[in-house]
């Protein structure tokens, strides 16, 4: 890879994930050899491939459209707080006044909004409003201690999000990456599959969603499939292995755990 940062995610999200881990790179891969070693607390050592689920068709549609076109922030004049949007389609009119339209929500008292929410009987005036002008698929605001940015997301372009949607694009990353971890000699050998926010559904699939209640189908190269979403600071993290469903992993967890034992 030449995109370090879903490297430094990775290190960062497993060695939280797993109290007391340490993710050691592999500064020498001319022989295709995979990216990490993962070393347990116990002394364990894993094969860990890390890669990226990208959409190079809407990430140079959104290159071209917004960033070559005043950027993918915009500077906010009447919003109070940060925004993530995520436009369903292209639209002139967002740059000049989506400003406007959000700033009505943080008004109305809403914080966020998602697709189902804009087809309800009783929708909010307001999210019909930016859903029906602008095209804005989905809204989260976030806190800010300075001066509000919004920020342009993936453009959907009418694709379906849903729970699937992310769990199909890190199964699509297994064929391209499963013989450097079918080369190591490890018991558990994981892919870990970092989720561009560009890639518009597989994102918000993630970040809208619980994973669904299914094994992940991995060859016998991969024991575990790992899920990485970033929403700025923040993560999504999925998992699923060959012996559990997909499931959310907590960040949060400060008991140490052993091979193959991640806590949900």
């Amino acid at each position: 890879m030449t995109d370090k940062h879903p490297e430094n995610v990775a290190k960062r999200v497993l060695e939280t994930a797993i109290p007391g881990s340490r993710m050691e790179f592999h500064l020498e891969q001319s022989h295709g050899e995979y990216d990490f070693d993962l070393h347990y607390p116990n002394g364990e050592v894993a094969a860990v491939e890390v890669t990226s689920s990208r959409d190079q068709a809407s990430t140079k549609k959104y290159k071209e459209i917004f960033e070559k076109n005043g950027g993918s922030e915009i500077k906010a004049v009447y919003c109070k707080k940060n925004w993530s949007i995520t436009p369903s389609a292209i639209n002139k009119n967002i740059r000049k006044d989506v400003d406007k339209y959000l700033a009505a929500l943080e008004d109305a008292g809403i914080d966020s909004f998602f697709e189902p929410d804009c087809l309800k009987s009783n929708t909010p005036k307001e999210v019909s409003a930016i859903y029906r002008d602008l095209n804005v698929f989905s809204a989260q605001s976030f806190p800010t201690s300075g001066a509000a940015v919004i920020r342009i997301g993936a453009v959907l372009g009418g694709a379906a999000v849903g729970q699937a949607s992310p769990t199909r694009a890190a199964e699509r990353e297994i064929s391209p990456n499963k013989d450097k971890l079918g080369k190591a000699t490890a018991k558990e050998r994981h892919l870990v599959v970092y989720v561009d926010q560009l890639n518009g559904a597989p994102w918000m699939g993630m970040t809208n969603f619980e994973p669904p209640n299914e094994f992940p189908n991995l060859p016998t190269e991969i024991t575990h499939l790992w899920l990485i979403a970033q929403i700025r600071d923040r993560y999504v993290v999925w998992l699923g292995t060959s012996t559990q469903p997909w499931h959310v992993v907590s960040l949060r967890k400060t008991t140490e755990v052993s091979p193959g034992g991640i806590e949900q």
